[in-house]
């Protein structure tokens, strides 16, 4: 059983705040070129922690990754179209991963300092109010790597991004 992750509420007055910096944004992105930003919301299901690597594995199969990427000790290896593969003995440890299911799911694999590993789900549904921006890398080998972007409001802080999940590959320049 997954649990969403409490967080603190966000009230009404950090959704008006947001929606005043989202109509002054728009204003600033027609003349200058910045990235289409937008509402949204973001939910981090409650972070799993593993030990063994073989429940990791089948958690991370279980997920049903369509494209992401696995970061080895010795290679970084990208899949698409669902071609997961576990690591092989002389690539290492696995470091960190990231991918995104056919329910616009991300995950992110990470180490948590001790041998073990954090799997962190993302979703856009029933999350905090927060704002979207989306991303592009170039990727090795062509193509690009798409994030999206997350941005809350905080009194002291202000607007400020809080964190980024993968949302896939795309071909050629754009």
């Amino acid at each position: 059983m997954v649990r969403r992750r409490s967080m603190a509420a966000r009230g009404d007055k950090d959704v008006n705040i947001l929606e005043k910096v989202l109509a002054a944004y728009g204003e600033v992105a027609e003349t200058t070129g910045l990235p289409e930003m937008a509402m949204s919301s973001l939910c981090r299901l409650e972070p799993q922690h593993f030990a063994d690597e073989d429940a990791l594995w089948q958690t991370f199969e279980a997920f049903a990754p369509q494209e992401g990427w696995l970061c080895f000790q010795s290679v970084v290896r990208v899949f698409t179209a669902g071609r997961l593969e576990r690591g092989r003995p002389e690539e290492g440890r696995l470091l960190h991963a990231e991918a995104v299911n056919a329910r616009n799911e991300s995950l992110r694999i990470r180490p948590d300092g001790n041998g073990g590993w954090w799997f962190d789900v993302f979703t856009e549904e029933g999350g905090e109010p927060c704002l979207v921006d989306e991303v592009s890398f170039l990727r090795r080998g062509g193509g690009r790597v798409h994030y999206r972007r997350y941005w809350r409001h905080d009194e002291f802080h202000g607007v400020h991004p809080f964190t980024a999940r993968f949302v896939g590959f795309s071909e050629g320049k754009k």
